[in-house]
């Protein structure tokens, strides 16, 4: 009966609503609310007339050929949004696009514990596989809401392959083996075995005795290749290309593009949290590189320290954070002590070392990308903490929203550093919708900056209180609305996608209210979770902060 229950409430989901268009007046008018704290008064008026001007002319033009769009497709954005915002990013995918969930540090006493721990969550995440390939996972909803459940299938074997304009996606979704990475050596492991319909996770204590065998490989002809990966886009697919031209490399990279994931293992270990975030997210850059474990073309990479850290990293083009997250909640959730069985060759599959053939060509790209990462690494700072002063309940005692009183505060800090406002993006799912993926709350606005000039003056507290009730209205509505399609910042995207098709270029897409308002020096994310995790990304721009919060 759960069975039957759970595969239709997956079947369900292509009744789900297709995303809106918003009406396009309604969009000029928010955007103007939200670009108003940015600009001066002869700024701000100059805008105006370019908006009224775009309302005039070119825009109903634009919003009837998106409207004809939208009732072609499914979902209206969701190829433009992979294609433009993720897949023709030239830039290197660690730090600009690897989101990283970091777990309570766990006590270690041996390299045991850490296999233990490892051979468990490589377990449950085959459990965990198994159930997205076979359609049986619990339906995800908002209360009575359904959401789409579309990204889960992109969880299992997803891999980003390099391109010299655009990259691309490779799916093996009935891939059986991982990836693990350990001190600049890389294998194939499999973690399913069994026929299609009839697979099962490789059990927990033959996990733990292939991986205690490649902890134990000596160390020799050990090459960063990794590192490679780290590389701006087009200079990756150019190497990859070289790369290419031996069959030994073709063969390892088969093996790679068809991982479900990727582990890593790291025994010199890491100081504190944001240490480790920084390894996670850009890999070891120590001792010159000599031991580069990551790959990050991999949806998934997974690494583990001696010490009891562990985190999880992530190629965002192709899921958000909530199937992420979910994911490893059911890794991690496979908790059964790892037997100590006594084990025959015949019980374990197939362990494969891969190997390399380096051209110096493909040598002067490994150099190259060490340097580039180096520096890119150093100019990231991290600071993770945690507020004991109240939780959630206090905001929602005092009929406040509990994300309003965050906003508020990243907003009040900026403010009070740099005095002035600035845009600020956070991110709110749209998986209400059919293939729904992202839209954006826009928590600087006329009332938030009111608030907070208040609250950097010798303002009364009755205003003050005033001024928090109608900013937390205003947040809040403008939160329903992103949630329900109606945010400003797909539909201004995908009506400059239009015109762009059109060889149109209207003037509102180049004014500085609209350049402006896109530059998020706040880039913001709610992302609650069911454990004690710490999740982050780093900023938008070079000058941002990134900031991700979890109110419990």
């Amino acid at each position: 009966h759960n069975f039957l229950k759970q595969k239709l409430q997956t079947i369900m989901l292509s009744s789900l609503p297709k995303l809106p268009v918003p009406e396009l007046g309604r969009t000029l008018k928010k955007f103007l609310n939200t670009v108003h704290p940015l600009l001066t008064p002869e700024e701000y008026s100059h805008t105006c007339e370019v908006t009224e001007e775009f309302l005039k002319k070119d825009g109903p033009y634009l919003q009837r050929l998106l409207l004809q769009r939208a009732a072609s497709r499914d979902n209206w954005l969701s190829e433009w949004w992979l294609e433009v915002a993720y897949l023709q990013f030239r830039g290197p995918l660690p730090v600009y696009s690897t989101p990283v969930s970091l777990r309570e540090k766990e006590h270690f006493k041996s390299v045991s514990d850490m296999l233990d721990l490892a051979s468990n969550y490589l377990h449950g995440t085959g459990l965990f596989f198994e159930r997205i390939r076979r359609g049986t996972l619990s339906q995800d909803r908002v209360g009575d809401t359904p959401l789409c459940m579309h990204q889960y299938k992109n969880l299992p074997g997803t891999y980003r392959i390099p391109g010299v304009a655009v990259d691309s996606l490779r799916h093996s979704p009935d891939s059986n083996h991982i990836l693990v990475i350990y001190r600049g050596l890389f294998f194939k492991l499999p973690i399913l075995i069994g026929e299609r319909d009839s697979k099962r996770a490789l059990e927990t204590h033959l996990i733990k005795h292939l991986l205690s065998r490649i902890l134990a490989t000596p160390e020799e002809g050990r090459v960063p290749v990794g590192v490679l990966t780290s590389l701006d886009r087009h200079s990756w697919s150019v190497a990859r290309e070289e790369m290419m031209k031996s069959a030994v490399n073709q063969h390892s990279l088969d093996v790679i593009e068809q991982s479900l994931i990727a582990i890593e293992f790291d025994e010199d270990g890491t100081p504190d949290y944001e240490s480790h975030f920084i390894q996670s997210m850009t890999g070891d850059l120590r001792q010159n590189f000599r031991y580069y474990d990551r790959w990050h073309d991999v949806r998934t990479q997974k690494l583990i320290t001696k010490d009891g850290y562990s985190s999880s990293s992530m190629d965002h083009s192709s899921t958000d954070g909530t199937p992420a997250i979910t994911q490893d909640f059911h890794a991690y959730g496979y908790t059964v002590p790892v037997p100590d069985l006594p084990i025959s060759p015949e019980q374990l599959p197939a362990l494969e070392e891969l190997k390399w053939e380096i051209s110096p060509l493909v040598s002067s790209y490994i150099t190259d990308a060490k340097y580039k990462l180096l520096e890119l690494s150093n100019k990231l700072s991290v600071k993770i903490f945690s507020f004991s002063g109240f939780g959630k309940q206090l905001p929602k005692s005092r009929r406040l929203s509990p994300d309003s009183v965050i906003q508020l505060a990243i907003q009040l800090t900026y403010y009070k550093i740099h005095d002035k406002p600035t845009a600020c993006y956070e991110s709110v799912s749209t998986r209400k919708f059919l293939d729904g993926r992202t839209d954006t709350i826009r928590p600087t606005s006329i009332e938030s900056t009111a608030l907070v000039r208040a609250l950097c003056s010798d303002q009364d507290t009755t205003v003050i209180l005033r001024l928090l009730r109608e900013f937390n209205t205003a947040h809040g509505r403008y939160a329903v609305e992103a949630v329900n399609g109606q945010g400003i910042d797909r539909h201004l995207f995908g009506l400059q996608m239009i015109a762009k098709q059109h060889d149109m270029y209207p003037k509102f897409f180049s004014d500085l209210g609209y350049t402006r308002n896109t530059q998020f020096r706040l880039s913001t994310s709610q992302l609650p979770t069911k454990d004690s995790q710490y999740v982050g990304y780093a900023p938008l721009v070079e000058n941002g902060y990134g900031v991700c919060y979890n109110p419990q």
